[in-house]
């Protein structure tokens, strides 16, 4: 079904997406990297918990999509910081209780008792899944599909389904999204060329997502591989000399975002400095997420390999608890085998999407840590300047 060096390489491409942006690596990512890390380290062999985890980070790459392209954002948008919260004990209930209903959570405990397999029995929920549902419970009020993986660039980067909550009522200045409000703070001399330089890269990305789409379809099992090898030689070569072109798009974008952010002068004003705060909170935990989904894939990746053996008598493990609860059971074996192809084309877009969207995450940070520090300048000179 899936090739070991395949999975070596999306490991090592996550490896390298990890760093491209030179976002600092927080404790919070680390450390969630390491429990999710633990938990894979000790439960058996299982296809459906690696494909699980991989629709987890393509859910998280979602989120961080959802909270940059689509959240209209000011300063007093209630929000930015709920998504920076704890998940409480009461929000966990409360999600556990929406999840009975979906075909493996309402199931996993029965199976895993049955399989002895005491890593769920422990807690249902993994670190990073709290992570996403703590984000997907403050979003929505019918949590969208996350469960269907695709390898379909739109539908990889955009929830399916589900229902958004409304945005409170909100003063101030208003943004669309989070990239407006942080291009509103650069001067407006920079802005239009920034602004030009963005859609032409992420327009290259595209280019590049679909064709590594492409490529991921062809193999995505043995069979495919073998029935596809020219095309799968013609289409790598291919994506090679489109990410040469975006490369290109990068280094102009990239040149005027430094352009734009030496510009940023100290007459910014504050609203738009208590604005910079309130998103390097959001963009920090945007960078968590993207880096604890890439621990996802990577432990996916691994672990899957080890698996592969075991799907037959997996399935046939699973069949016999569907006498007990046979309507979820019967949904979930099937979502199992329709998952199962899907899960490497998903990783090969997921993890380029991943790396991208920390480049962006990064440049943001760029930004409002030099409005921060801008504004803790001006701080500390008047505090010099009252104790003369």
């Amino acid at each position: 079904m899936f090739g070991k060096t395949q999975l070596m390489n999306v490991a090592l491409g996550f490896g390298m997406a990890m760093f491209v942006s030179g976002c600092a690596v927080s404790s919070q990512s680390v450390g969630g990297c390491a429990k999710e890390g633990a938990i894979a380290l000790f439960e058996q062999p299982s296809v459906e918990k690696q494909i699980n985890r991989v629709a987890t980070a393509s859910a998280i790459l979602k989120s961080n999509h959802l909270i940059i392209n689509e959240m209209p954002i000011s300063v007093d948008a209630s929000w930015m910081e709920k998504v920076t919260s704890d998940i409480s004990d009461e929000q966990e209930k409360i999600i556990m209780k929406k999840l009975e209903k979906d075909p493996y959570f309402g199931t996993v405990l029965l199976t895993d008792l049955q399989n002895k397999n005491l890593t769920t029995i422990l807690s249902r929920l993994s670190p990073l899944e709290k992570t996403l549902y703590h984000r997907i419970d403050t979003f929505f009020s019918e949590y969208p599909d996350i469960y269907t993986l695709t390898a379909d660039v739109s539908k990889l980067l955009k929830f399916q389904g589900g229902v958004l909550k409304p945005v409170e009522a909100i003063k101030g200045d208003r943004y669309a999204n989070m990239e407006e409000a942080i291009i509103s703070m650069v001067p407006v001399n920079s802005k239009k060329e920034l602004e030009q330089s963005i859609k032409e890269y992420k327009t290259s990305l595209g280019v590049v997502a679909r064709k590594k789409e492409f490529l991921g379809e062809l193999e995505k099992d043995t069979a495919s591989k073998t029935a596809n090898k020219d095309k799968i030689e013609v289409t790598t070569q291919e994506i090679k000399d489109l990410e040469k072109i975006s490369d290109e798009k990068e280094k102009i974008m990239d040149a005027q975002w430094k352009q734009a952010i030496a510009s940023i002068d100290t007459g910014i004003d504050d609203k738009k400095i208590e604005l910079a705060k309130k998103i390097y909170k959001v963009l920090t935990a945007l960078n968590d997420g993207a880096i604890q989904a890439g621990c996802l894939y990577t432990t996916a990746g691994l672990k899957t390999y080890g698996a592969l053996g075991q799907m037959d008598k997996e399935v046939q493990r699973l069949a016999i608890a569907t006498a007990i609860s046979p309507v979820l059971m019967t949904k979930r074996i099937s979502r199992l085998k329709d998952n199962a192809l899907m899960t490497i084309p998903n990783m090969f877009v997921g993890v380029y999407a991943i790396g991208k969207q920390q480049l962006f995450i990064s440049k943001y940070i760029d930004v409002v840590s030099k409005i921060v520090k801008i504004d803790e300048d001006k701080k500390k000179l008047a505090n010099n300047n009252a104790s003369k």
